[in-house]
């Protein structure tokens, strides 16, 4: 029987809280997708919550200006361009 197959995330963001706890879920990502469970062309980014307590909403945009940023660098963009937001596929968790 075959599994269904998931989505093929470009991104999957984890927003943390707390500073200290960003290398920790970096690294798990990364083990993660060195053990297969994360497809390896998907950028993994543990991203810390703006300093002001700004809700999931501010995190959330914080998160995808993030995403944005790399994307950007990854297409050989010398700026920050939406255009890369527009065909990827996000997931964003917060912590």
């Amino acid at each position: 029987m075959e599994q269904p197959k998931g989505v093929d995330w470009t991104v999957i963001i984890l927003t943390c809280q707390y500073k200290d706890s960003v290398p920790v879920f970096q690294r798990e990502l990364e083990v993660r997708q060195k053990r297969e469970q994360i497809p390896p062309g998907t950028l993994l980014l543990a991203v810390e919550d703006p300093e002001t307590r700004v809700g999931s909403g501010g995190a959330t945009l914080n998160a995808l200006l993030v995403a944005a940023e790399h994307l950007s660098a990854r297409a050989g963009f010398t700026v920050v361009t939406s255009d890369v937001l527009h065909s990827a596929q996000i997931l964003i968790l917060h912590m």
